[in-house]
Parts: structure tokens; sequence; C-alpha cells
């Protein structure tokens, strides 16, 4: 069975904010993906996480993937990947079972899963040792690797510039390019741009038009003196507001967006960035206001970071 090796240890620096746990479609960027894999037959999602972030690693927990930590993000993406085969019993131990090696940005929210298994198939019929996507000229992911070839990524140099790539052009004549006509193999999610522009092109409920599910970009900012976290948007703020509620503990009391932008998840996106601030900060919450109770109900993963009303 193909396992699936997800490195999320980026600092989203050009995303200004943590992004895999944006909302996307019905759930979130690194759910959609994880969905997807699953659907393609992929039994064992691992993901790997810088140390700190609390809030993916519940949100993995609750999904059912598994989880482990690079110590040092800063090494580069190729010790993340590194780290997580360590976590998966080692390259030796995978390569024994006969286990294909999926490799992909935890940021692909909208590939197919259809033409994951593809991938998956194609690779396995013609015993290629690799297989990539290639969607209008574009090469995509995931990177699929045949069992035989993962103790090599063991042995590459993590300080190298070249990354992952040195494997690739190892094997670059040998290498299987399948054509897909499916352009989220190339649709990570670096900038708010990539996710205005991948939201407004999901239709991801059923019976419900895409114009109806707007997504607006947001530039949440936290006032630590007004107790609030708020976004300004055509010259009108919407907002959260909390209490501190003893050491460490933010009691969010009321939510409020204005009448014309409601209904574009402003509300979903203010919360979030909110609750994932208190998080990565090791602070807990108070969802007294009722949206945030409803928002913790229906993202399950924050419940961890729930404190006791006093």
């Amino acid at each position: 069975m193909p396992t699936a090796l997800l490195p999320a240890a980026g600092a989203s620096r050009r995303m200004g904010r943590p992004k895999l746990l944006l909302p996307y479609r019905d759930g979130t960027i690194v759910g959609s993906l994880a969905a997807s894999l699953r659907a393609a037959g992929v039994e064992t999602i691992l993901l790997v996480t810088a140390p700190g972030d609390e809030a993916l690693r519940a949100w993995a927990a609750a999904a059912g993937l598994l989880t482990a930590v690079n110590p040092d993000p800063g090494r580069g993406m190729l010790s993340t990947i590194q780290e997580g085969l360590a976590a998966l019993g080692g390259a030796a131990g995978l390569a024994a079972r006969g286990e294909t090696l999926l490799i992909s940005p935890a940021d692909l929210p909208a590939v197919r899963a259809e033409t994951i298994a593809e991938i998956v198939r194609r690779r396995e019929a013609a015993r290629a040792p690799l297989a990539l996507s290639v969607w209008q000229g574009r090469h995509g992911h995931p990177l699929v690797i045949a069992p035989e070839l993962i103790p090599e990524i063991e042995a590459l140099d993590p300080s190298s510039s070249t990354g992952l790539r040195r494997l690739r052009d190892r094997h670059a004549a040998t290498t299987l390019w399948i054509e897909v006509d499916d352009p989220g193999v190339v649709q990570d999610v670096d900038t708010p741009e990539d996710y205005a522009m991948l939201w407004q092109g999901s239709r991801s409920i059923p019976g419900e038009p895409t114009h109806e599910r707007k997504f607006m970009a947001l530039d949440v900012q936290h006032d630590e003196k007004a107790h609030k976290f708020y976004a300004m948007i055509d010259g009108q703020e919407a907002h959260a507001t909390y209490a501190p509620a003893g050491d460490h503990v933010r009691d969010f009391q009321h939510t409020f967006v204005p009448e014309e932008l409601r209904g574009k998840h402003v509300a979903d996106e203010i919360v979030r960035f909110a609750l994932d601030d208190t998080l990565r900060k090791g602070d807990r919450f108070i969802p007294t206001c009722p949206f945030v109770h409803g928002f913790v109900e229906r993202h399950p993963e924050y419940r961890k970071g729930m404190a006791e009303k006093p």
C-alpha cells in the first residue's frame, strides 16, 4: 500500500500567517489533500510539522493522521522529509515492506483523488523509479517513489540547496512523466492571492453555486490593548473581541461582521486567525461567543486549547 509523507514545517512567510488550517471547501487546506489521498487508496499519511505547531498536530490527531516533528526546520524541506522517514520506521523498513512513497507539499488542496490514483497505478505498471504529473507543461505533485529508491533519500545531504531535486535529477532518464487534466497538481498555496484564486475556483458544496460561497483574503490584525482581532474591509471593521480570564487565557465574547459583508466567511477567517494566535503563544481560550463556540464545534482540532470558564 502507498504511504504519503507531507512536509509541513515551513514558516508560511509569503502567506503571512499559518496556512494549512485555513478554510477550503468544507474543511481545511491540508484536510482537503488528506481526503484526496485517502480516496486514492493511501491509508498511511504522515504530517511533519515545526516544533511549535500544536494546532496543526491537534488537527492531524483528530483527523487520524500520523505526525512527526522536525526539530530544526531551518535546515530545509529535505530535512523535514528525512525526519518523516525516520518516524515511519526508516527508509529501509519502507523499502523492505514494498511500500510506495508519495511526497507532496501539504498545501495542495485541489488535487483530485483520481489523479493521485492514476499516478500511483501507472508508476507501478511501468515499474518506473519515480513518477510525476505534468499539467500544461508544469511539473506537479505528488512525487511517487518506488520502494527501492526510498533509501536514497536518507543519503541525500539536507544542507544542499538542491534538496529532493537531486534524487529526481539522478533518475531523470527513467522518470515517468504523466500528463494529467488536473490543475490541482500545481495549485499550491504560497500567497494570499493564491488562496483567493483557489477558493474562487472551488465548487465545493453540492448544490451551492460558487458565487454564493465568496471568499475574502483578509489582513487580520491583533490590537492587544483593545483585546480584539479585526480586519478592515472597504472601510468597515469586522472583529472578534476577548477579555483576559486569568493567566494565559482569552475569553472570546463577541464576534461582529457588518451586514453587507456577511456570507463571505469573514468571521471564520478572523476567528481562525485569533485561535491560531492564541495557541501559538501557548495560551488557552474560552468560547463564550456563540459564533466562536460553533466554529470550534465545526473544527474540533481546536478543542484541546479550550479552558474552563472561571
